[in-house]
């Protein structure tokens, strides 16, 4: 069952933000590693600032997201789709 929740965490050091969608149903951490820097990330619990959203219509890109491969925990992994997505004024594109 695909789900697309999203999630981030920030960084108590470097004030990182990690991007994540859940993919799989099951319970996750409020606490991850830096992906910039190593040390704790804290979950913003799903209550992600507006000024995270990068696009009119509200959707972020992950750079990771929470999986099941089968066994009884979520494990997380890099997200192999996450591209930055560029608007450019006054260009009609679909």
């Amino acid at each position: 069952m695909k789900l697309e929740k999203r999630n981030a965490y920030i960084c108590k050091k470097c004030r990182h933000v990690t991007l994540v969608v859940h993919i799989d149903e099951g319970v996750t951490p409020m606490m991850i590693r830096c992906e910039n820097c190593g040390e704790i990330a804290i979950s913003f619990m799903y209550r992600i600032p507006p000024p995270l959203m990068v696009s009119f219509d509200g959707s972020l890109l992950p750079t990771k997201e929470w999986f099941n491969d089968g066994g009884d925990q979520l494990k997380l992994r890099d997200r192999t789709d996450a591209k930055p997505v560029m608007v450019e004024y006054g260009n009609d594109t679909d």
